[in-house]
């Protein structure tokens, strides 16, 4: 099976999908780290857009939980399942079979390669949601779309002292935010960065080689080893072989979209250990 990797959705499957060469490829997984956003309305209409998707295209479908979606075990109908494609389980609906959650964190293996997922994420348009589409008893904002206290806990211990490919995440840790791309109608002051944070504590805890996050809607390296997706699509395997090279010769092709901090000096933090 080839696995692709693309980032924020929030539905619009259409447009996204619709040039992809394997749309009818069953053998495809695409990873969508994050706002997919097929569980947002909590409606009809969420069900109208898994159908149509599942109608539409055969590929597997796999997603990471951001913060413009319920969590999926609080779906009515939804299922826990061990997945042997990942070597793990996930959440699964059986009317929409080629639609998959990964869990809020937790460990997986694909196409051999050991990964570890991160969900969830802060909305900076939380008071903007809650204030415009408030119905039917639904506040329009997700309480639970942060990782808990006892969850981020769990999740630490999980992965402390462990060796990763990929971490897959939907926000990131907080020195790798891309400062550049917030929204000057937001009051920073206002967000509530506890993921972030967090993150930023514990990715030193770990080994890993390649992270990979959404959430900000945009598409480039945010540092040596870290990169950030929103409409661009490519594969895990490219993704792999493209930071071994870097790896040996320091260069990527210069049209390659590097954020400003790219080259800050850091040093390789996938091989810092604790």
């Amino acid at each position: 099976m080839i696995w692709s990797i693309t980032g924020d959705v929030h539905r619009n499957y259409n447009n996204r999908f619709k040039y992809y060469t394997w749309q009818r490829d069953p053998d495809h997984a695409l990873i969508v780290l994050g706002d997919l956003g097929f569980n947002y309305l909590l409606d009809e209409r969420d069900r109208d857009w898994k159908r149509g998707f599942c109608n539409r295209y055969d590929f597997q479908l796999y997603a990471v939980r951001g913060n413009h979606e319920e969590r999926p075990q609080n779906i009515p109908g939804m299922q826990l399942i061990y997945d042997k494609n990942v070597k793990g389980e996930v959440y699964w609906e059986a009317e929409y079979p080629n639609i998959r959650y990964f869990k809020d964190y937790g460990e997986y293996e694909i196409n051999g390669y050991k990964i570890l997922i991160l969900g969830g994420a802060y909305s900076v348009d939380k008071y903007y949601r809650i204030a415009t589409h408030s119905n039917n008893g639904w506040t329009g904002w997700f309480a639970e779309e942060q990782l808990n206290d006892a969850e981020r806990t769990a999740a630490a211990e999980l992965c402390k002292g462990k060796s990763y490919d990929f971490v897959l995440s939907h926000t990131c840790p907080v020195s790798w935010e891309p400062r550049d791309l917030f929204l000057p109608i937001v009051n920073q002051s206002s967000v509530d960065k506890t993921m972030e944070l967090w993150m930023e504590d514990i990715k030193i805890s770990f080994s890993w080689n390649i992270w990979l996050f959404g959430h900000y809607h945009a598409d480039r390296f945010e540092r040596p080893h870290v990169e950030q997706y929103y409409e661009k699509t490519d594969t895990l395997d490219s993704i792999f072989n493209r930071w071994s090279a870097y790896d040996k010769d320091g260069q990527l092709p210069w049209y390659m979209n590097k954020a400003p901090l790219f080259y800050n000096g850091e040093d390789c933090p996938h091989k810092v250990m604790s």
